[in-house]
C-alpha cells in the first residue's frame, strides 16, 4: 500500500508544512485527497478509520501516535501514516473485552476476548494464541465468573447449559459433565436468559424424573437434592415454585422415575424421610411431590394394588380398617392387609343385589367381563347370570347393564376371540340363550344386550 504523508511548498516562504488530511465522519466530505485539519486533534488508543484514495475502502484502525500522527490498522502489527484520517465515534476496546472477529466480509463470526489493544489482537474461544483480525467489533457482553451460560464447540453442535469458571480464558464448566469442574474452552458462548442465585429453590435432574433441592454453590453450579447431604452437579436444572416440605406434609413419594406412586407423610427434611402409609418407619426417596389427597381414615373406600398382577387377591376395592399403618379390607376377603399403591375410590360399597360386572384376574385384558348379581358382602360374593351359585371375584365394578329378560335380543360367546353371535334369552336363573343358527337353548359364558343400532345395522346388512 502506498503510505503517502502530503507535502506543500509556500511560494514565499522556504517553510514546508506535512499536512495529514483529517475529517470526522459528521463534517462534509471532500471530493478531493487533500482537505483543511479539523479543529481538534485525536487521542493514542482512539478508534478510527483510514484510506490513501478517495476510492479506496475505509478501513477501521486504532490511533497509535499524535506526533506523526499514525494508526495501527485492525489486522496489522505496525502503526503508519495515512492521507486520510476520520473519527469514528466507536468505542475504545479494553483489554478482557468480548469482541467478534473475522478477516474479511461473508466470513463467519467467531468470538473471543481483546488480548491486546495496540496491535488489536483477540484471542478467538478455542485458540491458544492471539491473533489481529481486519474486522473486530464490539458484542456488548461481557460475562462474569459464576454466570449461567450456554456453550458449543461447533455450529452443528447442540447447545449445553453452563457456569463461566474463568474469563482468561473464558472457560464453561458444562452442568452434564461432572469431571469438567475447571471449565473447557468453546468456540461459541451465550449468556443464558436463566440465572440462579445460592439458595434458589429447584428442581434437577440427570436423565430420569425431576427432584427437588436448593442452589448451594454456583462456580460450578451445585445443588443438594432434599435427600441429600451433600450437594453434586446435574445436567438438568431449572427455577421451581415447589415449595420445601414441611414435617407433616402429605406428599407422594417413590423411588424409580417409572414406578408409580405411593401416598405417605414426611417426617423429617433435613434430609427429607417420607414414611409411607403402609409402612411404620421412614425412609428416603429420590421422588417426592405434594398432593391434596387427604390423608386415609378408617372406614373410607378407596382401591388397591401391589406390585405384581400375578396374585388375583391382591386388587380390588375394599374399605380402610387401620391407619397406621394403613390396612384396607377387600371386598372379597375376610382378613385386612398393607398395600404399596392405595387410591380413594367413589364406587359405592356394594349391597346385596347391586348389578355389577366381574373378572378373577384383575388387569387381565384377555378375559372379558361376565354380569351378576351381588348376593353376599361379608365378604362381597357374585352369582354370575350363567351360574346358579355365589362366588368372590377379584375385580368388581358397578354396572348399569340391565337384567337380562325372557325374550330379550341378545349377542353370546364363550371366549374373548370368539366371534358373537345373535340369539334370544329363554331362561334368566341361570342365563340360556337360544342362538338364532341353533334349536335348543345354552349357557354361555359371555352375553351382552344388543343395541337397537346393531340390530338396524344387522338388518340393513342382510337386506343389502
Amino acid at each position: 500500500e502506498d503510505h503517502r504523508v502530503t507535502s506543500t511548498t509556500s511560494s514565499t516562504s522556504t517553510t514546508v508544512t506535512t499536512s495529514t488530511t483529517i475529517r470526522s465522519i459528521s463534517s462534509t466530505t471532500s471530493t478531493t485527497s487533500t482537505t483543511t485539519p479539523v479543529e481538534g486533534g485525536f487521542k493514542i488508543g482512539e478508534r478510527v478509520r483510514v484510506r490513501n484514495r478517495d476510492s479506496e475502502a475505509w478501513r477501521n484502525g486504532t490511533v497509535a501516535s499524535v506526533l506523526p500522527l499514525k494508526v495501527m490498522r485492525d489486522g496489522l502489527n505496525t502503526s503508519l501514516s495515512y492521507d486520510h484520517v476520520e473519527h469514528t465515534g466507536e468505542s475504545g476496546f479494553q483489554v478482557g473485552e468480548r469482541a467478534r472477529v473475522r478477516d474479511e466480509e461473508g466470513e463467519a463470526w467467531g468470538y473471543g476476548w481483546v488480548a491486546s489493544i495496540l496491535p488489536l489482537e483477540v484471542k478467538k474461544d478455542g485458540m491458544d494464541r492471539s491473533v489481529a483480525y481486519s474486522l473486530v467489533e464490539h458484542i456488548g457482553e461481557s460475562f462474569q465468573i459464576g454466570e449461567r451460560v450456554r456453550a458449543r464447540f461447533e455450529d452443528s453442535a447442540p447447545w449445553l447449559n453452563g457456569t463461566v469458571v474463568d474469563l482468561f480464558p473464558l472457560k464453561v464448566s458444562l452442568d452434564r459433565y461432572v469431571d469438567w469442574e475447571g471449565g473447557q474452552v468453546f468456540l461459541q458462548v451465550e449468556r443464558s436468559s436463566v440465572q440462579f442465585k445460592v439458595g434458589d429453590r429447584v428442581r434437577a435432574r440427570d436423565d430420569d424424573g425431576w427432584m427437588y433441592g436448593n442452589i448451594t454453590d454456583l462456580v460450578p453450579l451445585k445443588v443438594m437434592l432434599d435427600i441429600e447431604e451433600r450437594s453434586k452437579k446435574y445436567p438438568h436444572v431449572e427455577h421451581t415454585d415447589v415449595p420445601c416440605f414441611k414435617v407433616g406434609d402429605r406428599v407422594l413419594a417413590k423411588n424409580h422415575a417409572r414406578e408409580a406412586w405411593k401416598y405417605g407423610k414426611v417426617t423429617d427434611t433435613h434430609p427429607l424421610k417420607v414414611m409411607l402409609d403402609m409402612e411404620e418407619r421412614s425412609n428416603k426417596h429420590p421422588y417426592v411431590e405434594h398432593t391434596d389427597v387427604p390423608f386415609f381414615k378408617v372406614g373410607d373406600r378407596v382401591f388397591v394394588r401391589r406390585d405384581t398382577y400375578l396374585n388375583p387377591w391382591t386388587y380390588g376395592y375394599g374399605n380402610v380398617t387401620d391407619v397406621a399403618p394403613v390396612k384396607v379390607m377387600l371386598d372379597f376377603v375376610t382378613w385386612s392387609g398393607t398395600y404399596p399403591y392405595v387410591e380413594p375410590t367413589d364406587v359405592p360399597f356394594f349391597k346385596v343385589g347391586d348389578r355389577v360386572r366381574a373378572r378373577f384376574n384383575y388387569g387381565d385384558y384377555d378375559q372379558a367381563w361376565r354380569y351378576g348379581n351381588v348376593t353376599d358382602v361379608a365378604p362381597v360374593q357374585v352369582m354370575l347370570d350363567d351360574e346358579t351359585m355365589s362366588r368372590r371375584f377379584a375385580e368388581l365394578e358397578p354396572t348399569d347393564v340391565p337384567f337380562f329378560k325372557v325374550g330379550d335380543r341378545v349377542r353370546a360367546k364363550n371366549y374373548v376371540r370368539e366371534a358373537w353371535k345373535n340369539g334370544t334369552v329363554t331362561d334368566t336363573h341361570p342365563l340360556f340363550v337360544l342362538l338364532d343358527t341353533r334349536n335348543r337353548s345354552l349357557l354361555w359364558f359371555l352375553v351382552e344386550h344388543i343395541s337397537e343400532d346393531s340390530l338396524t345395522d344387522a338388518a340393513a346388512t342382510q337386506s343389502a
